[in-house]
């Protein structure tokens, strides 16, 4: 990360200023969110191994939250200075690896509980209901 950066990342690892954060976009500044309340939770960071003008790689960071066994997401973005076409490829990647997440659990559940039928959902780990 560049060093204009750092101090977002920074900023929003502080569980008060995460959910100052939330309470500001999600509920126009009443504090429904509170510190105490979040539970930590993966935040994803995806290196994209590309290097910006300073030499540093670029990243893309989603600081998150559990709060009353929901998700709060922050999506930090990096500053540019210039336009960066391939912007949708990176936000594909980030897409592409939170859904790999999602599915790992969900096949962890289901073998915890036994409950795929046929070899198609065996395979897949996910039940045939879940494909779209």
């Amino acid at each position: 990360m560049g060093k204009k950066d750092d101090y977002q990342f920074d900023y929003l690892d502080d569980d008060g200023r995460f959910a100052d954060q939330i309470n500001g976009a999600l509920f126009c500044g009443r504090q429904v969110v509170k510190p105490e309340e979040l539970e930590p939770d993966e935040s994803q960071i995806v290196i994209t191994g590309e290097k910006d003008g300073t030499g540093n790689l670029k990243t893309i960071v989603d600081k998150v939250r559990s709060w009353k066994g929901k998700k709060l997401h922050i999506l930090a973005v990096e500053n540019q200075n210039y336009v960066d076409y391939q912007m949708v490829l990176r936000n594909m990647l980030s897409e592409s690896i939170g859904y790999r997440k999602q599915w790992k659990r969900m096949k962890r559940a289901h073998e915890e509980k036994n409950d795929l039928k046929g070899r198609d959902e065996y395979l897949s780990g996910m039940k045939k209901i879940r494909r779209n």
